[in-house]
């Protein structure tokens, strides 16, 4: 068993998967703003409190917040996963797909049956692909935010390839996969 790519048994009883209260949203702030969203601490509250049990995080020795994963409700009522991160120190070691599994969990309890989500390039494409989820179409978008194109594809090699035709053509700040999984 490689030790870069697995908990080893030792530290696998130390790290406990559970859904955060509000006493839980500083450490939780202080990870997503340092890998993801720039959210204020309002805005946090606001739609921590729309969602509460779509805020999961994994702890280390039930004490330490080392990851996060946490989603909202939409208008088709589907979930949408807006983030997931572990601490850098902690990647590579299964954490992030337990804790993703975890949240799938957290969602299946609401009564609803799929996930969808929008990924970064590499490593992100390479962790929902091989946890499951399925790449739907691609958005390229502008430097403000703004969706300059979605395409449908075919599969996820499909994708790349439309993804490199996208970004000669529009030059967008960055081209994403929607995925998604349902059960």
């Amino acid at each position: 068993m490689d030790s870069k790519s697995t908990i080893q048994p030792a530290t696998r009883s130390l790290v406990e998967f559970k859904v955060l209260s509000s006493n839980d949203l500083e450490a939780f702030r202080a990870i997503q703003s340092e890998y993801l969203d720039q959210w204020s601490m309002d805005f946090l509250k606001e739609q921590f409190t729309k969602f509460p049990n779509l805020y999961v995080g994994v702890f280390v020795r039930s004490k330490k917040l080392v990851g996060i994963a946490y989603g909202s409700v939409n208008e088709d009522d589907s979930i949408t996963l807006q983030g997931i991160a572990v601490k850098y120190s902690l990647w590579r070691k299964g954490i992030g797909s337990r804790l993703l599994s975890f949240f799938e969990e957290q969602v299946r309890k609401t009564g609803r049956h799929r996930i969808s989500l929008g990924s970064g390039e590499g490593f992100a494409e390479q962790f929902y692909l091989k946890n499951g989820y399925t790449p739907l179409e691609i958005k390229a978008k502008s430097e403000d935010g703004r969706v300059l194109a979605t395409e449908r594809i075919r599969d996820y090699s499909d994708g790349v390839i439309r993804r490199e035709h996208l970004r000669q053509e529009l030059k967008p700040k960055e081209v994403i996969f929607i995925m998604e999984k349902h059960w």
